[in-house]
């Protein structure tokens, strides 16, 4: 009896142990948790460090705005604005080169395209450098650009089914599935690389009103602002194709006020180069060959994109040694056109149906567009595969909010029986004559 007495006041006393055991365990393991929490709190210091260095490595190792790799080379590209013409062109136009536009005769549409081009770098918050047409102000060139919209193809396709069948009223309820899907798919799609643009609305000055702030200045030391808008007459009579090579050397060198020379994409446009003192500058087509050369090889070492309009329809096959202007009308393609072709990475040309003269095109044609695109060279860089498309030739046509690049295609015909004779009859079967032995 002594013995279980005693064994009995162990076992309680072991058990009392062991309960205190495990709360103190507990207690213990919660101080421990809450000094780890201390000392990871104490440590955060250099994981805060570490974790914004980390940032900063991704940012800085982040595509610019409005920018991507190329799927065939992967170089860099840039959208002229278009979506339609970046798939033309392979998915945009590369970093370091440049883009030929023919204009079209008698019409104006290759400035769509030149809009297009300046409207998605403002938006993408890239520099410019502009050679356009004589302006009253700068503001005036840039109220002539198209709005940017949140609408997408299937979004203007589905306004333009609701336009053509208000009249009608069978299936009324189909233009509210019409209008329901437009408004969700409006939200829903978001465009970082090529962005759409309304031509029936011009854009709001507070998205180009950074491009309006300071004036331009060509020299380095000046710290030039990222907006550059100059017109022919701000060139000098001597030579203006050395002054302009210099002021976009110096643009494209000097010209960065974030720091971040590889970041910023610089966009260079010129629309003037036929207009005074260029063409009436003397030995013009000499100097216009060199300049094209000079300028292309400086694209390659930089991160600029030029878009460079031209008449030529209006070169003129005459001497380079002649001192008359080159902008003379011929009809047919002279060796300076070809020689620009060559120190050029893209050439595009446009010809509407207004100004075709003598040309033979199908009313089924005219019918569906405005006029023909005609790619005549696509750039090969760092590839032996490169981008080529299914065809060279496509139709173009002007709507209300866009401009539309597609392939050229007939309307299908609907009824055969008129346009197609009627076969010869078969043995006693009558055809259009009767015979009178018939019966």
């Amino acid at each position: 009896n002594y013995r279980r007495k005693v064994l009995g006041k162990l076992s309680i006393s072991v058990h009392a142990m062991k309960t205190s055991f495990v709360r103190k365990g507990k207690t213990v393991s919660a101080s421990s948790s809450s000094s780890s929490e201390e000392n990871s709190s104490s440590s955060n210091p250099t994981s805060n460090n570490s974790s914004s260095a980390v940032s900063s490595a991704k940012e800085e190792n982040a595509l610019p705005a409005g920018t991507r790799p190329s799927l065939q080379n992967g170089q860099l590209l840039v959208s002229t604005g278009l979506d339609d013409l970046d798939q033309i062109l392979g998915g945009g136009c590369p970093i370091g080169t440049l883009l030929l536009l023919e204009e079209d005769y008698l019409t104006a549409y290759y400035s769509l395209l030149v809009r297009y081009f300046v409207a998605e770098g403002i938006v993408n918050d890239h520099s410019l450098f502009l050679l356009s047409e004589p302006h009253s102000s700068p503001s005036q060139f840039f109220s002539t650009l198209p709005m940017p919209s949140s609408f997408g193809e299937a979004g203007e396709d589905m306004e333009d089914d609701i336009s053509k069948n208000e009249g009608l009223r069978i299936a009324w309820r189909y233009q509210d599935s019409l209008i329901n899907k437009s408004k969700s798919s409006s939200k829903v799609k978001v465009e970082t690389f090529s962005h759409n643009f309304d031509l029936s609305q011009a854009m709001d000055e507070k998205i180009y009103s950074s491009y309006l702030s300071s004036s331009p200045s060509p020299s380095p030391a000046a710290s030039p602002s990222p907006p550059c808008l100059f017109s022919p007459q701000s060139f000098g009579s001597s030579n203006p194709y050395h002054e302009l090579y210099g002021r976009i050397y110096q643009y494209l060198k000097f010209n960065d006020p974030s720091g971040k020379k590889s970041k910023l994409i610089k966009r260079i446009v010129l629309t003037a180069l036929a207009e005074p003192p260029f063409i009436t500058f003397p030995d013009s087509e000499t100097h216009l060959i060199t300049f094209l050369h000079a300028l292309r090889g400086l694209l390659r070492t930089s991160t600029g994109v030029c878009l460079l309009s031209l008449p030529t329809y209006l070169l003129s096959s005459s001497s380079p040694s002649s001192s008359s202007s080159f902008l003379t009308r011929s009809s047919t393609p002279s060796t300076l056109v070809k020689k620009i072709y060559h120190m050029s990475d893209f050439v595009i040309s446009l010809s509407s149906f207004e100004g075709n003269q003598g040309g033979n095109v199908s009313e089924l044609f005219k019918s569906s567009y405005h006029g023909f695109l005609t790619i005549k060279k696509l750039a090969r860089l760092n590839t032996i595969n490169s981008h080529l498309p299914d065809t060279n030739s496509f139709g173009f046509v002007r709507r209300r909010r866009k401009l539309v690049i597609e392939k050229l295609h007939l309307p299908p015909e609907i009824s055969r029986s008129s346009h197609q004779p009627s076969s010869a009859p078969l043995m006693c079967v009558p055809g259009k004559e009767k015979n009178p032995l018939d019966f």
